[in-house]
């Protein structure tokens, strides 16, 4: 794997979206690559200020209607998933 690739999964593991094998390769390589390391500590910390950044946001009061409307089955009980 080239080192583009391992920036790649440093990005995906700061944004917890790497499946099981691409994180078992990120482990592997990043105890030997401090540039590795410190994107992925960079990444991370940009995540984490974004998600302390951004505005929050009031869910249209119609949604919990619809989202329990859509799990009503006709005669008014709740539908089993």
């Amino acid at each position: 794997m080239d080192h583009g690739m391992f920036a790649q999964l440093a990005a995906g593991a700061a944004l917890d979206d790497l499946d099981v094998a691409e994180r078992e390769e990120l482990d592997r390589h990043l105890p030997s690559c401090a540039s590795c390391q410190g994107l992925l500590a960079d990444l991370q910390d940009f995540v984490g200020d974004l998600a302390v950044t951004a505005p929050p946001r009031q869910p249209p009061a119609s949604l919990l209607r619809d989202i329990l409307s859509a799990l009503r089955v006709p005669n008014g009980a709740f539908r089993e998933f």
